[in-house]
């Protein structure tokens, strides 16, 4: 959203060295409003990460606050040990910014050195 669809694509392929074609693809993708939206545009049908993110959604709903999640396929987190889902937090009057956040990481203390998990 800083800076546009046509600059990402732009910096897609001029500094990562995509190919144009590539480059609207992720943007297309990382723009999908539902998990399925996403799935298709992206080209990876039901792979492992989407069946986790179905069972997010599943388990959401399930324990009585599904409408409280909203998929959004354009949320990085800045931190390069995440390993699967991440995921930010707003106020329900959806005036702020995100007041939290956080995801998956595996294996971050042996990251870091530690000798055990």
């Amino acid at each position: 959203d800083k800076i546009g669809d046509a600059e990402v694509r732009k910096e897609l392929v001029e500094k990562i060295g995509l190919s144009p074609e590539i480059a609207k693809k992720i943007v297309d993708a990382t723009a999908a409003k539902t998990l399925d939206e996403f799935a298709t545009l992206a080209g990876v049908g039901e792979s492992d990460e989407v069946k986790e993110l179905r069972m997010l959604f599943q388990l959401a709903e399930e324990e009585g606050f599904g409408d409280w999640l909203q998929f959004d396929a354009s949320v990085v987190r800045g931190l390069a040990y995440y390993t699967g889902v991440v995921f930010e937090g707003f106020d329900k009057a959806g005036v702020l910014r995100a007041i939290c956040g956080g995801g998956r990481y595996d294996r971050l203390l042996s990251l870091y050195g530690s000798p055990k998990e």
